[in-house]
């Protein structure tokens, strides 16, 4: 039966086609040849305006470089030579400021620790608005990365030059001999920086696979594979380190410059394991939010034997150093044995390198106649009222 309310098709009304699955809107081109170019064309120059201003974008963000400027290797692998302004204001002795250039690795990084707040507390009492503290040391950094930082500021002078290397070299050791590099190209990060300086320009794609790389991986170096850990047991890099500190000292004496080197202060407990230190049993403070396992850089045992002779290579060289040849008054050498003098308690440390805020405040007291006296010898000079 047929249901006289329900309307029946009209023979005459227009039927519609059935869209095909998955049918979907489509741009409509220009029918006209020049028409279509020239949107083509703009379309494209559009998606080359977003990926150019999304890479300037980038850059800026990241390493502080201006849109009217291409990056370099160096932006990428080092970008606090930009970040504290050695790149568009050099350091110089005629600029008026008392210069204080850090290097070194995690434990000089802000994020890490106090020590640069420490320092710039006692430098803003001491010389108020007449210096400038240029820190370098950022995480995971090794004395190769002071080396090349400190060789591309070829033209800036400096009124004091720190570094303060050690633990993180320890983490080259995990590595096969016959493939130990002693300028640490073995390492991705070191081989790689050298194939990007070569280029002149960084590969985004390389960039992009460094940066998931560091988010998968709190050491930019990795975190050594099992079964590379015996090959530290026969430390290599005290000989690297003293070679690039020893290259650096050169350098400092070259410009001028005063060089402070530094003993590495570590504190791994005689019955440290990982276990032991996950559950908070070692005397270690029990806080810090950047707090790192002695696994990070390898077997505990190792690493606590490359970090002595290391120490060791340290202060053999300025020693030999200061013994051979005194130096200029204009560019002494000082070594400051923190590795003696800072007490290696859970009260300074939050793990095998870290500081806790006391551990920090000691470490630029133990520092801070040296500063001191370059401070003196900067006054003195007259550059400070230049």
């Amino acid at each position: 039966m047929t249901d006289v309310h329900s309307p029946s098709p009209s023979r005459d009304a227009p039927t519609r086609s059935a869209s095909p699955p998955g049918a979907g809107w489509r741009p409509r081109l220009p029918r006209s040849r020049g028409r279509r170019l020239l949107f083509l064309g703009l379309y494209v120059g559009f998606c080359w305006g977003v990926l150019w201003l999304g890479s300037r974008l980038f850059w800026r963000l990241g390493s502080a470089v201006p849109f009217s400027q291409r990056p370099s290797a160096w932006d990428h692998y080092y970008p606090r030579l930009r970040q504290a302004g050695l790149v568009d204001q050099p350091a110089s002795r005629a600029d008026g400021r008392f210069d204080l250039l850090l290097l070194g690795g995690s434990v000089l990084d802000p994020a890490w620790g106090r020590v640069e707040a420490e320092l710039q507390r006692r430098l803003d009492e001491r010389l108020p608005g007449r210096h400038r503290l240029c820190n370098l040391g950022q995480a995971s950094f090794t004395s190769r990365d002071s080396l090349l930082q400190y060789q591309h500021l070829a033209r800036q002078q400096f009124d004091l030059v720190v570094v303060y290397d050690g633990i993180n070299d320890t983490r080259l050791n995990c590595c096969p001999p016959e493939l130990f590099r002693d300028d640490y190209t073995h390492a991705i990060w070191y081989r790689q920086f050298a194939e990007e300086l070569a280029g002149g320009t960084p590969s985004l794609s390389r960039v992009a696979a460094a940066g998931v790389r560091s988010a998968l991986d709190r050491n930019r170096l990795g975190t050594p594979d099992p079964e590379l850990l015996e090959f530290a047991a026969d430390p290599q890099t005290p000989r690297c380190l003293r070679s690039n500190l020893s290259t650096i000292c050169d350098l400092a004496r070259e410009r001028a410059d005063p060089l402070a080197v530094l003993t590495f202060a570590w504190h791994i407990p005689d019955d440290y394991t990982l276990q032991k230190f996950g559950d908070d049993e070692l005397d270690y403070a029990h806080r810090g939010r950047n707090r790192c396992a002695a696994e990070l850089w390898g077997k505990a045992e190792y690493v606590a034997r490359a970090m002595r002779l290391q120490n060791e290579a340290i202060r053999s060289l300025v020693q030999e150093r200061l013994t051979d040849s005194p130096g200029s008054p204009l560019a002494p050498l000082h070594l400051l044995d923190m590795d003696g003098a800072l007490p290696h308690t859970g009260e300074n440390f939050i793990d095998p390198c870290h500081l806790t805020d006391a551990g920090s405040a000691a470490f630029v007291e133990i520092l801070w106649p040296t500063v001191e006296q370059a401070i003196v010898s900067f006054l003195n000079s007259g550059r400070s009222s230049r």
